[in-house]
Formats: structure tokens, sequence, C-alpha cells
């Protein structure tokens, strides 16, 4: 592909465009509330979400890095702790998802229905511990995970276009991918704990599956 005349393609077709302005989002209001599926299902599926930093916000890397920590990979706290050591859970996991207007942090467990309370109350146990005492050697485990998926998400064109009309549908100019790599880097440990015990002290959303809402709060 030539890419002076692919560009050429693209302003014929697109350069009549109006370019409009980004419209400023309202800040989302977040409202913790319990719901409990009817479906009777072999598992019990839990869920929670509590509100987090949006992409805007000053802690939304901590709190990304936090989230990885405790809930994404084989070697997160929840799925050593939940699954592994006590085998409560088929899965479990936790992600963070931040938007201009807000942003949540959520986690999931799949378990057996007898299990459910006591997975549950472990998640809640682990959440809260790994606010206190997350290590380096975690933080360091999650920047380079968070890292890697960062530079692999962009090894395609697919993901290169992707990221960049995502930078400027959100920020309105490129951020390039070494200015993210330094703002995880400049996270400290104490933000990354501090970040953790915000959200948790927080309101908190429940939704379950296959298990009354009162045996998993």
């Amino acid at each position: 592909v030539d890419h002076d005349a692919l560009v050429e393609l693209a302003e014929a077709r697109f350069a009549g465009l109006p370019e409009g302005t980004i419209a400023q989002a309202e800040p989302g209001r977040f409202a913790g509330t319990v719901r409990a599926g009817g479906v009777r299902a072999d598992q019990a599926h839990l869920a929670a979400a509590y509100e987090a930093p949006g992409l805007h916000d000053d802690d939304h890397y901590a709190t990304r890095l936090f989230s990885d920590i405790v809930g994404s990979g084989a070697s997160s706290r929840l799925f050593q702790a939940v699954r592994e050591e006590r085998g409560l859970a088929y899965s479990v996991w936790s992600a963070f998802a931040p938007y201009r207007d807000g942003g949540l942090f959520y986690h999931y467990a799949a378990t057996a229905r007898r299990e459910a309370a006591a997975a549950s109350a472990l998640v809640d146990e682990v959440l809260a511990e790994a606010a206190k005492t997350a290590s380096e050697r975690e933080r360091e485990r999650a920047l380079a995970q968070a890292k890697a998926g960062l530079l692999m998400s962009l090894e395609s064109s697919w993901g290169q276009a992707s990221y960049v009309a995502r930078q400027l549908a959100i920020h309105g100019r490129l951020v390039e991918p070494a200015e993210i790599v330094h703002a995880l880097e400049a996270v400290t440990l104490d933000e990354i704990r501090a970040a953790g015990a915000k959200i948790l002290s927080g309101p908190r959303a429940r939704a379950t599956i296959g298990v009354p809402a009162v045996r998993a709060a």
C-alpha cells in the first residue's frame, strides 16, 4: 500500500466533513444497588462494581495497576486465593473501565451455588487486603503487564487505527504510547494502595445469578 496514495484517497472522501467539537460530558452518577437474577443455574455468577476514576482523573493509572494486581491473570491475588488456594471459583477476575465521565472497577466470579457466600466473602477480603499490602513486586508485575498489553495492541493496523481514533475522540489529540508508559511508570506503590482503598470505601453495585442476593451480599 502506498502511503501517499492512501492519504489522498482519505482526503478526497473525508476532507469535507465538519470538524465538530468534543462534547462536554456530565460526571456519571453511580448508585450502589443489589440485583438477583431469577434464572436457576448450575453455577452461581457473582458480579460487583464500584465507582472508579475516569480517563481525565489523576489516579486512573494507579487504579489500573490496582485492578491488575488483584484480578488480572493467573498470578493475581483473586485467582490465587479464590481459585488456586481455596478452590471456590471456576473463574474469577477483576477489571477497570475508565470513561470520559467516570469509571468502573468491577469483579466477577463463577462458583458452585453452595460456595457462593464463601467465595463472595473471600473476594471482599482479598480486595481489602490488597489495598493495604500490595507489594513492590506486584507493582512491577502489573506495570510490565500493562505496558506489554498496550504495545502489543498496537502491532496490527486495526490496533493502530483504533488507538489513534480513541485518543482523538477522548483527548482531542494523539497521546503517544510513550506518554502513557511514562505515566504508568510514575505510579508509586502508595498511590496504588490509596486508589484501591478509595474505590472500596465508596458505594458498590452487586448482581447475582443462580443464588439469592442476600446469600452473596
